[in-house]
Parts: C-alpha cells; structure tokens; sequence
C-alpha cells in the first residue's frame, strides 16, 4: 500500500513508495485449509476503537532477542493504522493512513510516536542474524504490560492477525474482483465462498444497511465471472471492511487475493 505517512524508518525498512499521494491499494493475500466463517487472517485479539480518544500503543516481544541490533532476530515491526499526530488536538478529520515503524526492545516495552484511531495490521519488517521471523510472540498492547493485546505476531511468523480495514473519513473506497486458486483439482462440489461485511460507510449511523455483505464464490462447478464494487462507497471514521471465508463442502487449501483501492476526495 501506499500509506498518507511513513513514521520511524530511518533505515527504508519499508519497501513502499509515496507515488500515488491520490490513494493507497491493499493487497490482502491468504492462504489456508478452508473452515467454516474464518475472519482472513484470524480475527485481532481485541479492536481498538479509539475514535472518540485516539491512544498510543506499546510493542514487545516475549524474547529478548526480538530487538534491533544486527544479532538479533526480528528487529522492527511496521504498523498499520489510521492514526494522529498526539501533539495536535484530535479531530477525525486530521486521522490519516500510516505505516509506523517501531525498533524492537525485545522484552521492553516501545511506546508509539503516532496516537492509534484503528489498529489493521503489523509485520515484521527487519531482521538480524538471529532469524528470519519472530523468535517470540511480538504483542501490541494498551499499557506494556499484556493488559489489553490488539495484535499478535506469533512467534516463527511474520505477519500479526487482523485483516479487517478502517479508514479515515471521506476516502472513496473500490474493491477489485478477487482472485482464488488452489493447489490440487477440486473435487465435485468442493470450493469456498468469501464474504465481505461493510459497515458504516456513507453515514457514520449506516450500521444496520440491507445490503452490508457481499458474496463471491469459487467451487468445482464451473466458472462464472467474478467482479468487485462498480461505485466506491464513501468512508466515515467508522466505516470497515470484514473479509471472511467459509468452506463449501470439503476443506481445501485455497489461496485468496483482493485488491482494496482507496482514493482521496479531490478538492475543487
């Protein structure tokens, strides 16, 4: 993606350019065994919905050589999240879409620099001789102490939990025709259906809309055109976007990509 802000990368640990400042595209790819209504990317441990009161975040790992020194193993993680500068008076309107990267202290607790609207998503960014993922479990928490834990980057991985997408207000949103394919033949009647939940968008009180999910279908039986949203649909600093998919007939390994363009309201 191509964030509104890149906090924190002194050493271009983010391989993400600030070409298109109109907008940014998500890329969310998953691949897994299919099971019945799983939220891509398992759900996050907690939401944070600081809307009303945006809040600084802390990130440490259960090891100590998650830390940024070139013997360890998992040195920075990068996140994802609609956020504020916390020096400035909040409005939603100043909620942009960042990507911060944070120095890893391996059991010590970093403080972010940016005040948290939404949390998306984390990863590892940077890595020592010690390993290419995370040697512990790397949390984001409220507190540095474990009291409330938005997301987890498990230890042997890279990528935390969470695929669900905020936004900051009066973005136009458009969601690209997903893609699905698998690594053996489906078998009569096998195959998946992904769904996406929209919420609050166009209104900040549109939470309850007759036509908040939309559907997409993969199965063995034969093919038929897949397309995405024709007209974008307008944020509100409460609008999301929950993907999930659920098994038809017999687990599979599938992989899914969807492609999420977001685009800045031009000023006359």
């Amino acid at each position: 993606m191509n964030p509104d802000l890149i906090i924190n990368d002194s050493s271009d640990c983010v391989t993400l350019a600030l070409r298109d400042r109109s907008g940014q595209r998500f890329e969310i790819i998953w691949i897994g065994a299919t099971q019945a209504t799983e939220t891509l990317g398992t759900a996050a441990n907690n939401v944070l919905d600081g809307t009303a009161t945006p809040a600084r975040v802390y990130v440490l790992s259960s090891q100590a050589n998650d830390t940024d020194a070139g013997t360890g193993d998992a040195r920075k993680v990068a996140i994802i999240g609609v956020s504020v500068d916390p020096q400035e008076i909040y409005s939603s309107a100043n909620a942009k879409l960042t990507v911060e990267v944070v120095n890893l202290a391996g059991t010590t607790a970093v403080l972010t620099k940016r005040a948290y609207v939404r949390l998306l998503h984390a990863y590892v960014c940077d890595w020592g001789s010690g390993g290419q993922d995370a040697k512990g479990n790397i949390t984001i928490d409220n507190n540095g102490a474990g009291g409330t834990i938005y997301l987890t980057i498990t230890a042997t991985y890279n990528e935390s939990n969470n695929s669900v997408l905020y936004f900051p207000e009066n973005r136009f949103v458009l969601i690209g025709p997903p893609s699905f394919a698998n690594s053996a033949t489906l078998a009569a009647g096998d195959g998946v259906v992904l769904t996406c939940v929209k919420s609050k968008f166009e209104d900040i009180l549109n939470g309850d809309e007759d036509f908040a999910t939309e559907y997409w279908d993969y199965i063995h039986y034969g093919y038929k055109p897949i397309v995405g949203w024709d007209v974008p649909r307008l944020t509100t600093i409460q609008s999301s976007l929950t993907f999930q998919e659920t098994t038809v007939a017999n687990s599979k390994t599938i992989q899914i990509k969807i492609l999420v363009s977001v685009q800045k309201i031009k000023s006359n």
